[in-house]
């Protein structure tokens, strides 16, 4: 395929399309952030998730964008190299860690 100035472009969706593709896939399931916290997830809209810890919502949004931005910056050894510029970086590195949305885990 090209494109309009008749460079190739690709078909295949960009690496966080299919990031988040899984992390849609495992809404409701359990993830922990680096130190052993659990929780869970539900994406609320495209752009925004909820965390829930113990049952309950936490009062915070995650935005779909953030998520992203943290993603650009992998792979990542931990919450604290986004704690700057992240919303929330702990729930951030925790689902973007985890083995079943992508490999930065350990």
């Amino acid at each position: 395929m090209l494109s309009s100035s008749g460079c190739a472009m690709s078909s295949q969706p960009d690496e966080f399309s299919l990031v988040w593709s899984r992390i849609r896939a495992h809404e409701g399931g359990t993830f922990r952030t680096r130190t052993g916290l659990a929780f869970r997830y539900e994406i609320a809209s495209e752009g925004t998730m909820w965390i829930i810890r113990d049952g309950k919502l936490i009062n915070s949004q995650l935005a779909t964008s953030q998520i992203r931005k943290a993603h650009g910056r992998g792979p990542l050894t931990g919450p604290g190299e986004i704690s700057h510029s992240i919303r929330n970086p702990s729930y951030v590195f925790g689902i973007l860690s985890d083995s079943r949305i992508h490999a930065w885990g350990p």
